[in-house]
């Protein structure tokens, strides 16, 4: 762990770069492979004169390489793409969006708009028309009581069940805890092989192989390490407060007596590219995407964001709206345009194993199983603007969140899992709006009890991973 002074002996000792990189650059060679830390949070005194570090504006980017010398910042589409994909352990492989037409050239002339996959544990892209891209990803450094999820790592062991568990998450009696802070630091220490016990069996962890074995039983399982969950946080939130501009809008007719309206969205738009960014592959066969326009639902959500923003000491960051996922069927939609999800009514489809409020879900995959297809096979789901605020557990019983006893006023959101958020509940509609609606054709079949639902968040992905972040 560095210190501070450590940090600015280590810059002053690198000034002769000059040149201080920034993920919006191409160039992404730096002398020293984190992001300074200063460039998110605050200023960095060494920008005029060459930081040794990349500087950006969240504690993640990612990167790609043709040889591992000359390393290419990625668009923020791509790299927010693969962070939130990293962020699962159940993800070893998966499929990047089409770049955005808007990115430099010479990084579209390398995509050539060619489907790209990423395997994580040998840290590449792949594509059927071009040579592999090497990857890594950069994070800020470690100092010390300044950590962040981007740069804290989560280790899991694969379960009987093709389940990821963390480490730490279940104590054996009289035995030893061990947790993935404790693993991190011998993984840091560059161990190649651990061991620890708990009180009936003795293991040992393999870096290189990313394996665990019970020396008894010999079982062996695959072990990840991921960051902290974090892009929640920092890639799904959209903090500006200028993101709640209507000026893309169509005009609203003037004897419209439902409220609201529905805009179909041009394919080729902008906006559109947008929306199939968030969905980041999780959503195929799309037959048209509806942005949803009601002024008097877009207000309370903005009056709501402006009273959350003061509690939260004028920092809108603080609020995190995020765009998230809620599946839905075509009976109750005009409902929902018109009057916003009820968190009385929904989340019953998901026994509200976590809270009884309105239910929404980072990811696709997860609010597919809550889909209803219709007579033509069609399916329906919603983008909604939520400002999630801070959460806590939720459980069954919790009809409003409890008392956050940092600030006195109860959680603004409850969800599944802190360390592995699948499942967010909101309590108060004027804290969410249903901003676009999908339709696509088909939809995930399968039980739809909320455990299954987490359980079926994700593809189950082959062992593995990089010593790299």
């Amino acid at each position: 762990v560095l210190n501070e002074s450590f940090y600015l002996e280590t810059q002053a000792k690198v000034q002769e770069q000059h040149v201080t990189k920034r993920s919006s650059d191409l160039d992404g060679n730096v002398k020293i492979s984190e992001i300074c830390y200063y460039s998110v949070d605050s200023k960095c005194d060494y920008e005029s004169l060459g930081c040794c570090r990349l500087h950006a504006n969240k504690h993640f980017h990612w990167q790609v390489s043709q040889d591992k010398k000359d390393w290419i910042n990625l668009c923020l589409q791509l790299s927010d793409s693969l962070e939130q994909l990293y962020c699962q352990p159940e993800n070893d492989t998966g499929i990047l969006p089409a770049i955005d037409s808007n990115s430099n050239k010479k990084l579209i002339c390398l995509f050539d708009r060619n489907p790209w996959r990423v395997i994580f544990h040998k840290m590449i892209l792949t594509s059927p028309t071009r040579e592999p891209l090497h990857l890594r990803r950069l994070c800020t450094e470690y100092m010390y009581g300044k950590q962040n999820s981007s740069n804290t790592f989560v280790w899991y062991f694969k379960g009987d069940k093709n389940t990821w568990t963390p480490y730490g998450r279940t104590k054996s009696s009289g035995g030893i805890q061990i947790d993935s802070e404790y693993i991190e630091k011998l993984y840091q220490q560059k161990f190649t092989i651990i061991t620890f016990d708990n009180s009936v069996y003795n293991y040992t962890i393999n870096f290189e192989e990313m394996t665990q074995i019970n020396l008894k039983t010999k079982t062996k399982r695959a072990i990840v390490r991921r960051p902290k969950q974090h892009y929640l946080y920092e890639n799904r939130s959209l903090n500006h407060y200028e993101n709640l501009s209507l000026n893309h809008w169509a005009p609203m007719p003037n004897n419209n007596k439902k409220g609201f309206i529905r805009v179909d969205i041009l394919s080729g738009s902008n906006e559109y590219q947008k929306v199939i960014g968030i969905i980041n592959g999780g959503i195929s066969n799309i037959e048209k995407i509806e942005r949803i326009q009601n002024k008097f639902l877009w207000r309370a959500l903005e009056n709501k964001i402006n009273e959350m923003t003061e509690v939260y000491d004028g920092t809108v960051a603080r609020v995190n709206i995020q765009q998230l996922f809620h599946g839905t069927s075509i009976n109750v939609i005009d409902a929902i345009c018109a009057e916003n999800f009820d968190p009385r009514l929904h989340g019953t489809a998901t026994g509200q194993n976590f809270g009884q409020g309105a239910y929404f879900s980072p990811y696709s995959k997860v609010s597919d199983h809550y889909c209803k297809m219709d007579d033509l096979g069609n399916s329906y789901m919603f983008i909604a603007r939520v400002a999630v605020g801070n959460t806590i557990q939720g459980n069954k019983q919790m009809a409003r969140p409890p008392i956050n006893p940092t600030t006195g006023r109860p959680y603004d959101s409850t969800v599944d899992n802190e360390n592995n958020i699948k499942v967010i509940v909101k309590y108060d509609k004027q804290e969410f709006y249903p901003e676009y609606l999908i339709t696509f054709q088909g939809s995930n079949q399968g039980c739809n009890c909320a455990n299954c639902m987490i359980q079926k968040g994700g593809r189950k992905r082959k062992r593995g991973n990089s010593r790299k972040n």
